[in-house]
């Protein structure tokens, strides 16, 4: 494989970098190479590698150094002298100091290209007659949430490098509905959290339970906060925002008639390309982990239904199933399975999803903590299983998988390309083959990598 440069997180002999002084010495020129993992660009100054934000493979700009280090340096672009024919204007206005996007200065089919290519350098190592698919997701207007922050009188995301918060009056990738909302509270939320020094604020767009568009609050404050404050901010916000929670150095408050957000659980027939007319809905609390592009993850979810093929006689063990976003799909199609997580809010919420869910699936929901090797129980029998771990991977699970006899089909999603491949090394190593692989946008405008790997056993297919 490619050797790929990027700043190393562990511990190093080098001397930690240290900040650089703007100044005539600090700026020049670069020929930027090729991409880094996290997007930025690549440049080779007097034999060492330099990492320059908002730079393109193929221009030469014009940066200034921001920290030095003995294996690398770090620059930001200032100029460009020859754009690169995938350059375009950002949309947001305050992209060049928020942390939340960084590749808004390449226009979409670059990003995909981009990513695409992440992927296949995986892949290749592993497979090497193996084709690398795409799914797109719309540009912009895709999160259903977001965690913004408080500091000092601001309110919005961290920027780039930085505990600051840059405030922003639009955010192009949420959708309009959840910008609205955010809009309208702005006001009373910093009115409320003046006297705090600092909070995390986790918002989500959902449904209620009659199908009306609603979003909700779950607010980390570093203040504490009495019952009597928390019910005044929710009448506040309200109807724009439902205040679900707080969590203070008081302690924890649930509104008492909170109730939580709802979510489809519908996917489209592979054969007949129409909606499942059993669909049912999902619960969460605004905090609770969903994936935030909800347009991309019914399309994952469809692929992995493809791949597996669930029915009647099958087993499946949906790893990391949080509150059973492909657990209810496979069971809609006939397959007995067995989830497991390590969340016990979102296992006790599917199981009460799963009670009242149409036609009763056959789904057994257990709490299982999937990095500890002592609680990894693999159900007898099983012959297919999803993987969805975070961004940690699933090294002990792949360690036991691997070796596993009776399983023979496994759809592996990840959101970390490192661990991702560390994990394929295991299995692959035990006998598994890579059949299919794709490179998901879940986050488009970022460089986050979100990827889907389909594998059998060795000589199965």
């Amino acid at each position: 494989m490619a050797r790929i440069f990027k700043p190393s997180k562990g511990k190093s002999s080098s001397k930690k970098p240290r900040n650089h002084r703007a100044g005539a010495t600090s700026q020049r020129d670069f020929e930027v190479l090729r991409y880094a993992d996290d997007g930025r660009g690549i440049a080779i100054d007097n034999g060492k590698v330099v990492f320059i934000d908002g730079a393109l493979p193929g221009e030469k700009v014009h940066a200034e150094l921001i920290k030095t280090g003995k294996r690398f340096d770090e620059a930001r672009c200032l100029s460009v002298h020859s754009p690169s024919p995938l350059r375009v204007e950002p949309t947001c206005g305050v992209y060049q100091h928020c942390g939340g996007c960084q590749l808004q200065h390449l226009n979409y089919r670059g990003q995909l290209e981009y990513k695409q290519q992440r992927l296949k350098k995986i892949i290749a190592g592993i497979a090497d007659d193996v084709a690398v698919g795409a799914m797109p997701s719309t540009a912009f207007g895709y999160r259903h949430r977001a965690r913004l922050s408080y500091r000092l009188g601001h309110l919005g995301f961290r920027r780039r490098a930085s505990h600051e918060v840059e405030n922003f009056v639009q955010c192009p990738v949420l959708m309009p509905e959840l910008e609205g909302a955010i809009d309208a509270v702005r006001g009373p939320l910093l009115a409320a959290l003046k006297p705090s020094k600092s909070a995390e604020l986790h918002f989500a767009l959902g449904t209620t339970a009659t199908g009306e568009v609603a979003v909700g609050l779950s607010l980390e404050d570093q203040a504490a906060r009495t019952s009597t404050w928390c019910m005044a901010l929710a009448k506040a916000l309200a109807p724009a925002v439902m205040l679900q929670r707080v969590s203070s150095v008081g302690g924890e408050w649930c509104h008492p008639e909170a109730m939580p957000l709802n979510y489809d659980f519908s996917f489209r027939h592979a054969d007949t390309d129409e909606a499942d007319s059993s669909q049912g809905r999902g619960e969460f609390f605004a905090g609770d982990f969903t994936q935030v592009n909800p347009a991309i993850n019914q399309r994952v979810v469809e692929q992995c239904l493809s791949w597996l093929k669930p029915q009647a006689g099958d087993l499946i063990a949906d790893f990391f199933c949080g509150l059973g976003n492909f657990s209810f799909p496979l069971a809609q199609c006939g397959a007995r399975v067995v989830a497991m997580d390590a969340g016990a809010a979102m296992i006790e919420r599917a199981r009460q999803v799963s009670a009242r869910y149409p036609g009763e699936p056959a789904i057994n929901f257990h709490l299982a903590d999937l990095f500890d090797e002592g609680q990894i129980a693999l159900p007898k029998g099983i012959n297919k299983a999803v993987l969805d771990p975070p961004r940690a991977g699933a090294k002990a699970l792949c360690q036991r998988l691997a070796g596993h006899k009776t399983l023979l089909e496994i759809v592996y999603i990840s959101c970390d390309p490192a661990t991702l491949a560390r994990d394929l090394v295991t299995l692959t190593e035990g006998g598994w083959r890579v059949q299919g692989a794709i490179s998901v946008d879940m986050f488009p405008q970022t460089h986050h990598l979100e990827s889907m790997v389909y594998l059998t056993r060795s000589g199965l297919k």
